[in-house]
């Protein structure tokens, strides 16, 4: 078919791959291929495209293998007799994933700068998306199974799915923009590419499409009814931690960067959940696609990344979900990352609060952050029944919520006041 022809590099040669290896691609091209895309172009291209590819890349084939194995640890949880045994077949196979998919990151590194390896960069990243969360959703549900507290993993999931944006939006960088372009580096993870758009406050973000469809979830309607309260509610907390921190004259050039990232990202927060919840289209004058060399890839495999960053058209929700960690600057992730990783001790976040409660100083900023990202994950709990997601909004909900009380994010006359969205949500969903 001209339409999905693979543009394979004649010094590679198809693969070698033991046996395990032949049966998790087998899986990834009859299973795994089938439960990711909402249309026929998706499905070819996984089915065709990325397997096509795969069979001339190593670190490509390396990321597909650790889709599959994912997905096959996915439906060892689905269908258990013994835990115990099956979580020894499904921590094999997690380690057979994470093995590849470090070796993926290590191999991609080569690819990344030449220019007839692109559809392989761009492929990779696809797949490093589908991984990094479907292996956070299958640890989770496998510690779960076996009654115990999941230990905490860092934002490795959110990064990756941040990976496709990046090589999509790298592009402009390989082709002689002047445009800066840095890859996150999130708890000491650094992503396939090492470049990758950051967005300014003042730039315009891509254009979000309204959503028609899509809208079964219990929890959807109870959101819908509260999300427009929950933002000024978290306006009128980021407006006060400012005042506060300004009154206390620590509006340090350090600070003041925080605060502008938390203006951008609370204002994609707006755009995402205005667009999902009352289907307001999000016009703006930039572009999804970079003008300089998107016309190199091949069109079937173009097709299917701008699907899943720019979100054309009428997509699933969970595209639009996926796009706030696309649309947010990247300092907003780390600063996060921060948050939830302890860096700042409780001891020093003590110390940055006033007597009432509330937090003050640098590190308001940082915990306003964490608030916002709170918000989004409430949206990952409509995507609990996606296989690849599954738990991993209810699990991280509690932790970012366990984390703001710690830091005595609200003073306790606002607790009275007004309950905390995501809290609320989070108990109502437990009760569906």
């Amino acid at each position: 078919m001209d339409r999905f022809s693979i543009r394979s590099d004649r010094r590679q040669s198809p693969l070698a791959m033991s046996d395990l290896e032949k049966d998790l691609f087998r899986r990834f091209i009859g299973r795994t291929a089938h439960t990711v895309p909402y249309d026929s172009a998706g499905l070819a291209a996984l089915e065709i495209g990325i397997p096509g590819l795969a069979l001339h890349s190593p670190p490509l084939m390396s990321s597909v293998l650790a889709f599959a194995a994912a997905h096959k640890c996915a439906d060892l949880l689905d269908n258990y007799e013994d835990i115990s045994r099956t979580g020894e077949a499904v921590l094999e196979l997690l380690t057979f994933a994470e093995t590849h998919y470090r070796r993926s990151v290590q191999l991609a590194q080569v690819d990344i700068g030449d220019e007839r390896r692109r559809d392989y960069v761009f492929a990779n990243a696809a797949m490093m998306v589908g991984y990094g969360l479907a292996s956070h959703c299958v640890t989770i549900r496998l510690w779960q199974a076996q009654g115990m507290s999941p230990r905490p993993s860092g934002l490795r999931y959110a990064t990756l799915i941040r990976a496709s944006y990046l090589a999509y939006a790298g592009l402009a960088f390989a082709h002689g923009s002047t445009e800066a372009l840095k890859a996150p580096n999130v708890g000491g993870f650094s992503m396939l590419s090492p470049i990758g758009r950051q967005h300014s406050p003042s730039e315009d973000p891509p254009a979000i499409p309204v959503l028609k469809a899509d809208r079964q979830h219990p929890l959807y309607e109870t959101l819908r009814a509260t999300y427009q309260t929950a933002l000024l509610d978290l306006r009128a907390r980021m407006n006060a931690a400012r005042e506060a921190t300004a009154c206390r004259e620590e509006s340090r050039k350090d600070s003041s960067c925080d605060w502008c990232t938390c203006d951008a990202t609370l204002a994609e927060m707006c755009r995402i959940l205005d667009a999902i919840f009352a289907g307001v289209a999000v016009s703006t004058s930039g572009n999804a696609a970079p003008k300089c060399g998107w016309a190199d890839l091949s069109p079937w495999l173009r097709r299917f990344v701008q699907q899943a960053v720019a979100s054309p058209g009428q997509p699933p929700i969970r595209f639009l979900i996926q796009n706030f960690v696309h649309r947010v600057p990247t300092k907003f992730l780390q600063m996060v990352d921060r948050e939830l990783g302890g860096v700042s001790s409780n001891e020093a976040i003590h110390a940055d609060s006033e007597p009432g409660g509330l937090i003050t100083g640098t590190c308001a900023a940082t915990h306003l952050a964490l608030d916002i990202f709170a918000h989004w994950l409430v949206l990952l709990l409509l995507l609990d029944e996606v296989w690849w997601y599954g738990p991993i909004g209810e699990y991280e909900l509690e932790q970012a919520i366990t984390r703001l009380r710690k830091g005595r994010e609200c003073t306790q006359k606002e607790r009275r006041q007004t309950a905390y969205w995501p809290e609320s949500m989070r108990a109502i969903y437990q009760t569906l």
